[in-house]
């Protein structure tokens, strides 16, 4: 399990008529990880990972899993596949770091 705690990505280049496609990925421990997945609101663009809430997105879909790496399977065949590859990537970036 990785230490961050949260991470937190946006397509700007996938906009749909609620605003750009965003996954949040919050880890919770033992628990294993909280993502939330869908189109996030314009004005909710530059909040930081850490201040990201669930109302901040115009169309969510929540999803537990018991480890990160479960997320890959879950998403491979949506049209977010593409956000799991940059927030996985991102995560480990800032959990290396961190």
């Amino acid at each position: 399990m990785l230490r961050s705690a949260v991470a937190h990505v946006v397509d700007l280049s996938s906009r749909g008529d609620a605003g750009p496609y965003a996954m949040t990925m919050f880890n919770r421990g033992e628990n294993g990880v909280l993502v939330w997945a869908g189109q996030l609101r314009e004005s909710s663009l530059s909040k930081p990972a850490e201040e990201v809430e669930a109302n901040d997105f115009a169309v969510r879909e929540t999803v537990s899993f018991m480890s990160w790496r479960d997320i890959e399977a879950y998403y491979a065949e949506t049209s977010l596949a593409p956000l799991v590859e940059k927030l996985i990537a991102g995560y480990k970036r800032k959990d290396t770091a961190g």
